[in-house]
């Protein structure tokens, strides 16, 4: 993960390579749901998809 991190980070700007890393979070919401019986799927649905917003926005603001 460090050595994946640090190739990203020389070949874009690291606002942009964080702001993707939050992408995983709608996997992440879907996988807690759907393996450990998490409440409240649609709030946290809602939280993820508003961080992959700001990453469309901070990526095309490049």
């Amino acid at each position: 993960m460090q050595f994946s991190t640090n190739f990203v980070f020389e070949k874009i700007s690291v606002a942009a390579a964080l702001s993707m890393f939050q992408l995983s979070s709608v996997l992440n919401v879907f996988l807690g749901w759907k393996l450990f019986n998490e409440k409240h799927l649609l709030k946290k649905l809602i939280a993820s998809i508003i961080m992959v917003i700001g990453t469309i926005i901070i990526i095309s603001g490049r």
